[in-house]
């Protein structure tokens, strides 16, 4: 493995390998010059140690292993093991000591990027020594400056917190803001990180030099116990006394003193108790953490570390000048002091950046954050739900936000099908947004289930239409680009696979009376959200033929890009024009005319409509024999004939549906008219060539023509009580009729005037 980084010290040599990086540097160049960014010119900081050569790009990157090695030199004497500094179990146990000269160990960072630090401890003959090394782990699907503080400020919109995690193996720096929180130990933790030794160091310079002032202090004494010089008042209080014979009373006597007891000492002693306190409950809380051995996730020098900085504040808050410092009580008065005196003003400004619903955040504090695709997959989700609101107009009618299990440390999302938000528009289509339902087979006898093991995608978009349709959409994010991406960034096909299982775990159970119930599967199409830099204006949705004819697919999504090819699916699949039921009933049997929505088991059929009429116009009288004619018109016709060119996709996928068929031919005047309906016998896509003159009817025959026509067998006609007049367009040959414009009538269908027709607005 080639060498990426060698450091030296006085007492080691630190050497970094990994496998070839030239793979992650080609794709984080690519993704930076797709979204205008530049790669970060500082990688790595490494302590107080002699100059080394950086690397003159970056090299640490997520999701890739590295080897570290601490080669100690000949002739430094180590008196125990070295060890490494991290607040993880895991990578503190990935090192160890061999030969008694390596400190050596692994490292894959997964999908946390950001700021990895750890740092070496070891002893030698002139005491401990303790080095920290920090390295910038680098993302390759997105700019770690513009796309994660885009994600990172969506998600706090709507989870406050949640993004903050312990379990991280990277931090990020805070930027400096000002903004109410809640307040939260681990975000507390980190401030307080930075700012430790400088509230230490501010105490210790006020126990060296502490304020203080004169104080009265009053006392009663009798007239035997008063000594030195007294005050005029009492001596003629005395000579008025004695001159009256009262030898027992006692005189008022006020001393000023110096004293440490003042608001300003009591302020500090304060902040001492209350860091103090905090600092004592994180420490049990990471030692309740890893009382059980699989849930081991700290190291034992991190706890460590909380336990000594507890016993460090706690020896500074019973020194004994403390003992006589009173509590303190907010006067709501400023004092000079605590802003002007050197150690007091330092006590004093960490204290508002340590204090509740003060959050100041920069000056060195970082913080681990959750994994990549953690905050990618809740990015996606709510970037959905703002297409939903921004771009299609929809208005946001209820919200149930994503319950947060509030650990002492991090928090956790939970109950995803309670975290919704539904949405309606003008057309009356009512939207539901989950994320992460989970469906299992305790689903009951109505709903959504899965029969077998729990589903839990990661988002759930359902739709109810006004005609009563109820469609679903499955979509999965995936931080992760396919390794064989060429130009176009491509989605791992394990997460195409995926998409197939979520389709087809998910079971709509409908029960009846009898206790028993119908199965049908709701999900109209699963697709995976990846983070591909894609130029959506040059080039076309390589998945489209995919999500067209399976309903299969994925959309590639980031912070920043237009994302117009996920937009314009949702708009094709929720938005249309009119508010009428039948506008909806022509817009959603668009899309159970699609194909995904058509293809049925083998052997058998995909029916929607019962009784699906095709209305098909007729060739010009001069262009057909007399006899066709005359045989349309009394209702004798055996065969219709249509140019495939003129059957619209959504037509084309229903054609196994069609029942009945409806010539329009053309009257004397030049109008059209159908009067007669005849059952469908068959329907073939045949060449023109292979249809004979009878079937066709034409005055002449063009044998070379072999372009693909419907032809289609009728059986007896019965005439319609109401005569259509077609209302084709100039160029419309073919429509098919819905299910809610045919009505039975003695067992025969009828076509009235209010019809609707797949493929009109």
């Amino acid at each position: 493995m080639p060498e990426l980084l060698k450091i030296e010290s006085d007492d080691w040599t630190l050497t970094v390998w990994s496998k070839d990086v030239s793979g992650p540097q080609k794709r984080l160049m690519k993704t930076l010059s797709a979204r205008n960014g530049v790669a970060p010119t500082e990688i790595i900081r490494a302590g107080p140690v002699a100059p080394f050569p950086a690397p003159n790009e970056p090299v640490f990157f997520e999701n890739q292993s590295y080897e570290f090695e601490f080669a100690f030199k000949e002739g430094v004497k180590i008196d125990y093991e070295p060890v490494i500094i991290h607040r993880l179990r895991a990578v503190a146990d990935a090192f160890h000591f061999k030969h008694k000269k390596y400190l050596a160990g692994t490292i894959n960072f997964g999908n946390d990027i950001g700021w990895f630090r750890l740092a070496v401890r070891y002893r030698t003959e002139a005491g401990q020594v303790e080095w920290p090394i920090s390295l910038l782990v680098l993302p390759t699907k997105m700019d770690l400056g513009t796309d994660l503080e885009a994600i990172l400020s969506a998600v706090d919109r709507q989870y406050p917190l949640w993004r903050f995690s312990l379990s991280g193996k990277t931090e990020q720096e805070l930027a400096e803001s000002r903004k109410p929180h809640e307040r939260f130990p681990l975000l507390w933790l980190a401030q307080f990180t930075g700012l430790r030794e400088q509230l230490e160091e501010a105490v210790k310079r006020i126990l060296e030099a502490p304020h203080s002032r004169l104080l009265e202090k009053e006392r009663r004494i009798k007239a035997d116990r008063l000594k030195g010089r007294l005050p005029v008042r009492i001596e003629q209080a005395l000579a008025e006394d004695f001159a009256a014979g009262n030898y027992g009373e006692h005189y008022r006597i006020v001393e000023k003193r110096l004293s440490t007891d003042t608001p300003e000492n009591r302020f500090v002693k304060m902040v001492l108790v209350h860091c103090h306190r905090t600092m004592d409950a994180l420490h049990s809380k990471a030692l309740g953490m890893n009382n059980a051995p699989e849930n081991q996730v700290l190291s034992a020098s991190f706890i460590e570390q909380l336990k000594e900085w507890k016993f460090s504040l706690e020896k500074l808050k019973t020194r004994p000048f403390f003992r006589d410092i009173g509590a303190y009580e907010d006067n709501g008065r400023e004092s000079l002091v605590l802003h002007n005196r050197l150690g007091y003003s330092r006590v004093y400004r960490i204290w508002q950046k340590l204090k509740l619903y003060l959050d100041v955040l920069g000056n060195g504090a970082a913080i681990s954050l959750k994994s990549m695709d953690e905050l990618y997959e809740v990015w996606c989700f709510l970037a959905i739900k703002d297409m939903l609101v921004d771009e299609l107009g929809f208005i946001e009618t209820h919200s149930s936000s994503a319950k947060l299990r509030h650990g002492f440390f991090e928090k956790q999302l939970i109950d995803g099908r309670q975290a919704a938000f539904e949405f309606s528009s003008s057309s009356g289509v009512y939207v539901r947004l989950s994320h992460e339902p989970q469906f299992t087979r305790r689903g009951g006898n109505d709903g959504l289930s899965s029969f077998t093991t729990a589903q839990k995608p990661d988002i759930f978009l359902e739709a109810d239409f006004p005609d009563g349709s109820r469609l679903s959409w499955i979509f999965d994010a995936k931080y992760r680009i396919a390794e064989d991406a060429e130009e176009l960034d491509k989605v791992p096909d394990d997460a195409i696979n995926q998409m197939h299982r979520y389709r087809d775990a998910l079971i709509y159970r409908q029960g009846n009376s009898g206790g028993h119930w119908s199965k049908s599967r709701p999900v109209f199409g699963a697709f995976a959200l990846y983070p591909g830099a894609v130029d959506e204006q040059s080039s076309s949705n390589r998945y489209d033929e995919w999500i067209r004819e399976v309903g299969i697919g994925a959309f590639p999504l980031l912070p920043g890009s237009s994302n117009g090819w996920l937009r314009e699916f949702l708009r094709s699949r929720l938005q249309y024009s009119g508010n009428k039921v039948a506008d909806a009933e022509m817009f959603t049997d668009r899309l159970y005319a699609e194909s995904p929505a058509r293809i049925p088991v083998r052997g058998m059929k995909q029916v929607r409509h019962e009784g699906l009429t095709a209305l098909i116009k007729t060739g010009s009288r001069r262009s057909r024999v007399p006899d066709y004619y005359e045989a349309l018109e009394k209702g004798e016709a055996k065969w219709m004939h249509v140019r495939m060119k003129a059957v619209g996709q959504e037509e084309r996928n229903a054609l196994d549906e069609m029942r009945y068929a409806v010539p329009c031919y053309e009257l004397p005047n030049g109008t059209l008219r159908g009067e007669w309906c005849y059952p469908v016998l068959s329907a073939e896509v045949v060449e023109r060539d292979r249809i004979s003159a009878i079937q066709s009817g034409s005055r002449e025959n063009n044998p070379s023509n072999t372009r693909d026509y419907l032809l289609i067998e009728l059986g007896a006609s019965f005439r319609l009580d109401v005569p259509v007049d077609g209302n084709f367009g100039p160029s419309e040959f073919f429509k098919l009729s819905v299910a809610e414009e045919l009505r039975i009538r003695s067992g025969r269908p009828v076509i009235d005037r209010r019809y609707a027709f797949f493929g009109d607005e």
